[in-house]
């Protein structure tokens, strides 16, 4: 570390994404609720070289962290980040009460039954979405067992080098999606809408997003508009363009 205080702003490797710009407060509470481990790497300016986020001293004191022995690529932490995400999310796009409920409470059983499913998002022209963290979040359209009991969302993190997803997680690691509809939202890290250039902003809003699928289906193609260029999306939505010619 240099001698002079370096600027709070930390990089971490999850998998094989790199993330940040993140403060020490936000790395401290994704370290507390499991998205990242004391072998996850982490840098900030001033540091020689990439460090477990354990052996830099002050960062995790008085957190009780996860330590699960395969670093940073390793299952378990991808599956403690999918948790957090999922979570994150849900929080964001109004359905919090839902979620938190479920999550919070084990008191009551589990009336849904749950389905393996798999398959590939990409641009409608078949391209990959280019986008390190792309997260796919799927919200059972099926009603409340009862005012205590809601369908659980399911989540499932996408392979960025092939758009790719496996065995989305609703109630334990895996487990797949609620029987029957769901409507599906695409986002990034921590709730966030990736840039608009390269997902439009519709498929981060349950209300308008255009991607539904069916349990039914066991293999889901998720097909996602191409955004327009900056300059194209700019002329339609200038004054000029509602003018009649």
């Amino acid at each position: 570390m240099s001698e002079k205080e370096p600027v709070d702003r930390w990089f971490c490797k999850v998998g094989s994404a790199k993330l940040g710009p993140l403060s020490t407060g936000q790395l401290r509470d994704m370290l507390q609720r499991g998205a990242l481990t004391n072998e996850t790497s982490v840098w900030r300016d001033g540091m020689e070289s990439w460090l477990p986020l354990s052996d830099v001293r002050g960062l995790a004191d008085g957190v009780d962290a996860v330590s699960d022995g395969v670093g940073t690529c390793g299952v378990p932490a991808r599956r403690a980040e999918r948790t957090w995400l999922l979570l994150c999310v849900a929080l964001g796009l109004g359905f919090s009460g839902m979620v938190v409920r479920q999550l919070v409470s084990g008191r009551d059983s589990d009336p849904y039954s749950y389905r393996p499913v798999s398959g590939v998002v990409h641009y409608e022209d078949g391209k990959v979405i280019p986008t390190d963290v792309l997260t796919l979040t799927f919200v059972p359209l099926a009603p409340p067992h009862s005012p205590r009991i809601y369908p659980r969302p399911g989540f499932a993190v996408v392979d960025p080098k092939t758009g790719v997803f496996q065995a989305p997680t609703s109630r334990k690691p895996g487990d797949g999606l609620v029987e029957g509809g769901h409507r599906v939202l695409i986002t990034g890290l921590n709730r966030l809408p990736i840039p608009e250039e390269i997902v439009p902003r519709e498929y981060a809003d349950f209300d308008a997003t255009p991607l539904t699928v069916n349990t039914s289906e066991g293999r889901f193609e998720l097909k996602v508009r191409r955004p327009l260029p900056t300059a194209a999306r700019t002329d339609l939505e200038s004054p000029k363009a509602d003018q009649p010619r």
